[in-house]
């Protein structure tokens, strides 16, 4: 659940991603700027931004616009399994292989068995 109260629902399959506002449901597609329709996880920072772990790299929604991560800005693998926002808003992607933090700036790959105990 966001701050706002809105309730995000998402799945693995193609086309399921949906918001309630507490009145009305909005589904969000890859026409709207979602990276993949294959919902992996989905992680609301402390501004209200809803991050979503995809097969395809990382979508984030400010509730306007989507800005989209994925291999090319630095992440370990497009195949995002988790996601997380801690406190300070810094938002931390699983991926096999390892993980990657992102401090709003830049990801930050940590690759298991190097950087991770």
């Amino acid at each position: 659940m966001g701050p706002d109260g809105d309730v995000w629902l998402g799945g693995y399959r193609k086309g399921d991603i949906s918001r309630f506002d507490g009145r009305r449901w909005t589904a969000y597609t890859e026409e709207d700027g979602l990276v993949h329709d294959h919902i992996m996880d989905i992680a609301i920072g402390p501004e209200g931004a809803v991050w979503f772990a995809t097969a395809e790299g990382i979508a984030r929604f400010d509730g306007e616009r989507w800005t989209v991560y994925t291999e090319g800005d630095g992440l370990l693998s497009n195949v995002v399994l988790a996601i997380a926002v801690a406190p300070d808003g810094t938002v931390w992607a699983g991926m096999n292989g390892g993980l990657a933090g992102f401090d709003g700036q830049h990801w930050t790959v940590h690759k298991v068995g190097r950087d991770i105990p």
